[in-house]
This record gives structure tokens, sequence and C-alpha cells, in this order.
């Protein structure tokens, strides 16, 4: 009884972790969202890369979608590496 009391009054951090969580991942989503629009259409810039980052990055649904693999599923190297070899190395920051 006691185990099923504990697990239910740690609900409310668990909603609020997971509510600060997605608020990180929507600001960072946007940040690289409008960050690599410049790249996107810069047509002196590689098109297959181009096409990759518009994928990947090209909107706020896409870019919130690719926050969340990098997150959660641990495909971070995927989605990181390629930015900062082909973009920009500064967006290791």
């Amino acid at each position: 009884r006691v185990l099923v009391a504990t697990a239910f009054h740690s609900l409310a951090a668990l909603f609020w972790s997971l509510v600060v969580m997605f608020i990180v991942m929507l600001c960072c989503a946007t940040f690289l969202c409008q960050m690599l629009h410049d790249f996107v259409i810069d047509e002196g810039a590689d098109h297959a890369t181009r096409i990759w980052v518009n994928d990947r990055y090209g909107s706020g649904n896409k870019a919130l979608y690719t926050f969340f693999e990098i997150t959660f599923s641990g495909g971070w190297p995927n989605n990181a590496s390629k930015v900062v070899k082909d973009v920009n190395p500064f967006y290791v920051i």
C-alpha cells in the first residue's frame, strides 16, 4: 500500500518534469529551425545537405520531432553530427 501511494504522489512531479522537458525541446527546435533556415535557402550550399536539413529541421513540427528523436531515442549522433560537419561547426555549442 505504501508503494502504491508513493507512486501515486510522484505523478505530479513526473507531469511537471515532462512539461519542462517539452518546453526546452520546443525552444531548442524553434531556435534550430530559425538558424538553419538561411542554410536551406542558400543556393551555394550542397543540394543534398540542404534537402537533408530541410527534412529534419525545415519546419517547427519537423524540428520538434527531430528533437524528440534526439532526446528520447539515443539517435542524436545521426541528427547532430551532420549539422556540425556539413553546415557549421559552431552548432556543436
